[in-house]
Order: C-alpha cells, then sequence, then structure tokens
C-alpha cells in the first residue's frame, strides 16, 4: 500500500477461542481437498473468482440504424420501447467510444 493511504476498513481479528477451533485467515481462493470433490461438494458461487474479461461477441437485438430509425418514431420516452431504445443505443454508444479510443 502507498505512504499514507489506510484501509477503509480494518482487517478483521479472528477471536482466540475461534482460532482455537481451526479457523485460520485465508488469503488465496479455497481449494478442496480431493477426497471432499469425490463426495460432490463445490466450493460456493462467492469464492469462486469472477472472469473480468470479454468472453466472447456482444450481440445486441438491432442493428444502430433500426435503433436511430425507431427512436425517431418513438420519441415520447414515457413506454418501455421508448427506454429499450434508449438502452441499446447507449451500448451502441459505448461499443463506438471503445472502437475509437
Amino acid at each position: 500500500m502507498r505512504p499514507g493511504l489506510k484501509p477503509s476498513e480494518p482487517e478483521p481479528s479472528i477471536p482466540k477461542e475461534v482460532v482455537e477451533a481451526g479457523v485460520e485467515k485465508v488469503l488465496e481462493n479455497a481449494v478442496l481437498p480431493p477426497d471432499v470433490e469425490k463426495l460432490d461438494v463445490r466450493l460456493a458461487k462467492e469464492s469462486t473468482p469472477v472472469v473480468t474479461k470479454p468472453t466472447g461477441i456482444v450481440s445486441l437485438p438491432m442493428t444502430e440504424e433500426e435503433v436511430k430509425k425507431e427512436i425517431a418514431v418513438n420519441k415520447n420516452l414515457v413506454n418501455s420501447l421508448a427506454w429499450w431504445l434508449a438502452l441499446v443505443y447507449k451500448q451502441f454508444k459505448k461499443m463506438h467510444k471503445k472502437i475509437t479510443s
């Protein structure tokens, strides 16, 4: 950690009686022993690492031209179709920004 910075939350301390019961601090992802895996025990989803890299091609329900055409017809943003079109158009704008930068 850089000098002058401190964590927003202090690291929790493990009480003595909990340590005596066998609880210990784990820094990495948990690994199940082979004999436990044979019992069909799986790690909880919360302890599974999250993939943050893109996993594939983004597929939007309409082309950009179709969205622009529908937005021109549905200018009033009070119905769900207009909100949905605005959301799809926003995704197109984000993609253009990433491509051009």
